[in-house]
């Protein structure tokens, strides 16, 4: 039976100690552990949720066989939304549903992120579709956080773009570089 890394429910949340170790070594970067950061996997709402619904998840089927499952049940059974845009990568039709479901694109690829860097976390592996679909969410969320800088949906009131979305924006891109090492 393989060893599976979970957070204490006690704790402050994810952290090396709690951690595989394969997780450790690679995802070396603070921000992978602090459940503060919005930016990070687990530091939003969604992600810290999701996080703690993998881990029962892992408890009780003892594995990640099917992560589509997992993402359909977190999505559309305890979040309510549709999960029908999980492989959605037309740049048109990512802005137009935004505009209509401004929160819905957020809600799932943070679900996807914090279940992809989950998965690794706790088990030290990656199931190559939940690969796929981590790509998929950081490319639309990059594409979105672009768009709306670019049609100044994010500028201060004194001019120029907040620059939480570039940290933002930098996070992402990190995040994509990482999850090519994971294995």
């Amino acid at each position: 039976m393989p060893e599976f890394y979970f957070d204490d429910p006690e704790g402050a949340g994810p952290a090396r100690e709690t951690s595989h170790p394969a997780f450790v070594k690679i995802l070396q970067e603070d921000f992978y552990y602090d459940c503060m950061d919005e930016f990070s996997p687990f530091g939003n709402d969604d992600g810290a949720d999701t996080l703690f619904r993998l881990q029962d998840w892992y408890e009780e089927y003892g594995n990640l066989k099917d992560p589509e499952s997992f993402l359909k049940e977190v999505i559309e059974g305890a979040l309510g939304m549709d999960a029908q845009h999980l492989r959605l990568t037309d740049k048109n039709q990512i802005i137009k549903i935004h505009g209509n479901e401004v929160f819905l694109f957020n809600t799932i690829d943070n679900v996807i992120i914090a279940t992809t860097f989950g998965q690794y976390k706790i088990e030290g592996k990656l199931d190559a579709s939940l690969r796929e679909l981590a790509q998929i969410a950081l490319e639309r969320q990059k594409m979105i956080t672009q768009y709306q800088i670019d049609n100044d949906e994010l500028s201060l009131e004194m001019g120029g773009v907040d620059p939480m979305f570039v940290t933002y924006l930098s996070r992402l891109e990190k995040m994509q570089e990482d999850l090519q090492l994971l294995k």
